[in-house]
C-alpha cells in the first residue's frame, strides 16, 4: 500500500505559509517602512492569493485519495479528488503566471537599459500567453469540462476525450 497522502499535505501546508508568511512580510515592508506600494507588489498578491487555491486544492484532493494508489481509491473519492487536481491546475498556472510578471515588473523598475527593458516587456508577453494557452489547453481537453473528473467516477460517461482515444 503506497500512501503519500500525508507527504502532499505536509509540502502544500509548508510552502504555503512560508510563502504566506515571506508575501506579509514584503507587503508590510512595502507599505509601512518604504511606503511606496507598487504594481510588483500587487502581482505578488495576487500570485499568493491563487497559490493559497493551489496548495487547498492540494490539501483538500489528498482527503479524498490524492497521494494514494488509484485502485485503493473509492469511486466517490476518486471523482472528488479528480475535481481537487483540476482545480490545482488552475491555481498553478494564475499563481506561475502573476509571480513572474511580478518579478519582470519588479526588474523594470531597476533595469537602466532599454533593451533590458524590451527583454522584460518579451518574457512577460511570452509568460501571458504561454498561461493563457495553458489555461485554454485545461478548458478545452475535456468536452464537457466535467468529463475531467467524472470519467473516474462511479457511473464515468461514455464520451469525451479518453473515450476517443480508445
Amino acid at each position: 500500500m503506497v500512501d503519500r497522502s500525508m507527504a502532499v499535505k505536509a509540502v502544500a501546508a509548508t510552502f504555503v505559509s512560508i510563502a504566506f508568511v515571506v508575501v506579509c512580510l514584503r507587503v508590510y515592508c512595502r507599505l509601512r517602512v518604504v511606503k511606496s506600494f507598487g504594481w510588483d507588489d500587487g502581482l505578488m498578491v495576487v500570485a499568493m492569493l491563487f497559490y493559497i487555491m493551489y496548495s487547498g486544492s492540494m490539501i483538500g484532493g489528498s482527503l479524498y485519495g490524492t497521494g494514494k494508489l488509484f485502485e485503493e481509491i473509492s469511486p466517490e473519492n476518486a471523482l472528488m479528488a479528480m475535481r481537487y487536481w483540476w482545480l490545482c491546475e488552475i491555481g498553478y498556472c494564475f499563481s506561475s503566471v502573476f509571480c513572474k510578471a511580478s518579478v519582470c515588473v519588479f526588474l523594470l523598475r531597476i533595469t537602466v537599459r532599454r533593451v533590458h527593458n524590451w527583454i522584460l516587456y518579451l518574457v512577460m508577453f511570452l509568460t501571458v500567453a504561454t498561461g493563457l494557452l495553458f489555461m485554454f489547453l485545461m478548458l478545452l481537453q475535456c468536452k464537457p469540462l466535467s468529463f475531467f473528473w467524472t470519467r473516474v467516477g462511479p457511473d464515468p460517461p461514455a464520451h469525451g476525450s479518453l473515450q476517443s482515444l480508445q
